[in-house]
């Protein structure tokens, strides 16, 4: 996910790739850490850190679950008795 936010964002800015680099991997871990260059980037460039940051701060598993919801099949089943009374 850095990796490809990273990508992006370089082939979008004329920046440092260091500098892009910190700022992809501090959006992910929503550190709030910045080397000073966001109010500069492009609005293609931001809207990759606000998807970075939501990622990063629902948690790829989490995302993972949501995005798998509906598509589970149950595997197991419960077991059934008729039962005798008196």
């Amino acid at each position: 996910m850095i990796a490809a936010a990273t990508t992006a964002m370089s082939i979008a800015e004329r920046h440092n790739y260091a500098k892009i680099t910190f700022e992809a991997i501090s959006a992910f871990s929503t550190t709030g850490l910045s080397t000073g260059i966001t109010p500069e980037l492009t609005s293609t460039s931001k809207l990759v850190l606000i998807a970075v940051m939501f990622i990063g701060r629902v948690g790829p598993l989490a995302l993972l679950h949501l995005l798998m919801a509906g598509k589970t099949t149950a595997k197991t089943r419960l077991p059934e008795e008729g039962v005798l009374v008196g």
